[in-house]
């Protein structure tokens, strides 16, 4: 029984024990911190439009191109291509290369 305004002390041998075990338990409370935070990032999903993944879209084979040439003018023109989604492409880069050894101009 104990008596009140008394407190139990414990033995030198047990608080030993406890200061050796003290970084293992708090090494063992970070590891299982970091797996969950590490398991909620690989196991988040996402519906389409939504931040959680991200995917790719590519762009459907174009039309063949129509190409005037007048005065050293070229005009070229194609149907507009659409994504695999879908949508429309946002926009083309037109570049112009040699007709041999296709070197950049």
């Amino acid at each position: 029984m104990r008596r009140p305004g008394h407190t139990r002390r414990l033995a030198p041998s047990t608080l030993a024990g406890w200061a050796r075990l003290r970084p293992l338990v708090a090494m063992a409370m970070a590891l299982s911190l970091m797996a969950g935070v590490a398991s909620a990032y690989w196991s988040a999903g996402s519906v389409p439009g939504g931040n959680g993944a991200s995917a790719a879209a590519s762009v459907n084979r174009g039309a063949t191109p129509t190409v005037l040439s007048a005065g050293g003018t070229v005009i070229g023109s194609w149907a507009a291509s659409t994504l695999s989604t879908g949508g429309p492409v946002g926009g083309y880069d037109i570049h112009r290369y040699a007709a041999v050894g296709l070197a950049p101009q």
